[in-house]
């Protein structure tokens, strides 16, 4: 900060999810976790706030684990984890997953979700693990 400029932390799977604040209905941000897992998390869309709000909170699992968290209703499914994994939330949701084509550049949303963070007096970054790190694995097994 030798500029004295402001920072806040975005969320991934909050900007991964933002394209479709405009939809009616729970979004699913799915990104690629690898080791067979995804980082998910879910909102509510509101179209006439073209607002997100919280669903399930930022998990690390397997996509079908995922897939069964989610509801026996129409999910609109985003994120560069949603192609890797599809036939598993498809298979799980039938057809209540829909797969709506946007784009996986998250510049633009970062950008108004930082404008917005810092509207409301926002500072900082708070930062999240949802899964364990590779050393604590190991220790954990031994």
């Amino acid at each position: 900060m030798a500029r004295d400029l402001p920072l806040v932390g975005i969320s991934s799977l909050l900007a991964t999810a933002w394209p479709l604040r405009f939809v009616d209905g729970l979004v699913a941000a799915i990104l690629p976790a690898y080791r067979g897992e995804v980082y998910g998390a879910t909102f509510e869309a509101n179209s006439r706030r073209g607002a997100l709000s919280p669903g399930i909170e930022p998990v690390c699992e397997p996509p079908e684990a995922l897939a069964a968290r989610l509801p026996d209703a129409p999910v609109w499914l985003v994120g560069s984890g949603v192609a890797r994994y599809r036939e598993a939330f498809q298979s799980s949701l039938g057809d209540n997953a829909l797969f709506p084509e946007v784009s996986h550049f998250l510049a633009e949303a970062v950008v108004r979700l930082g404008a917005k963070a810092l509207e409301r007096g926002d500072s900082g970054v708070d930062v999240l693990y949802v899964r364990a790190s590779e050393a604590e694995r190991n220790r954990e097994r031994s």
